[in-house]
């Protein structure tokens, strides 16, 4: 059993910048997931596809293109992460292959411990000369 879902490359982009700017989060969802209690497997076989390319070839093929009827088309967050990415793809060429290699890159994954003071959102324990250092501008 499965199921098959149209994300491409570009989604998969916009959903990890958009769980870290608005999640507070490293997330993103998965090429191949299986649910357990369905028994169903989720596969996303255009998520390596830019979007411009599913686009052209709808119009090759001239498949009929549904506009959406929802009134926030275009003007949601989603949109703004997509014209970020734009952005800096231009300003900096090759940061949106990037953004989408770390999604592949997990080997290299390097993030803060996981161990973090609730209360002030950092970690609870921190190097001495860090202590030092913030004494010394009094943000302890």
């Amino acid at each position: 059993n499965k199921v098959a879902l149209g994300h491409h490359r570009d989604d998969a982009i916009e959903t990890f910048l958009m769980s870290m700017l608005y999640e507070g989060r490293v997330s993103c969802f998965s090429p191949k997931t299986h649910m357990d209690r369905q028994d169903i497997t989720i596969i996303r076989p255009m998520i390596y596809i830019e979007e411009y390319m599913t686009k052209k070839a709808a119009k090759d093929y001239n498949y009929p293109i549904i506009k959406n009827p929802c009134p926030a088309d275009g003007k949601t967050n989603r949109q703004n992460i997509k014209e970020l990415v734009a952005k800096l793809n231009q300003d900096m060429p090759g940061s949106k292959k990037n953004l989408f290699g770390a999604l592949n890159n997990t080997d290299k994954l390097f993030i803060w411990d996981k161990e973090l003071d609730n209360q002030k959102g950092r970690p609870k324990r921190r190097p001495n000369y860090v202590n030092y250092l913030l004494s010394k501008i009094g943000r302890l």
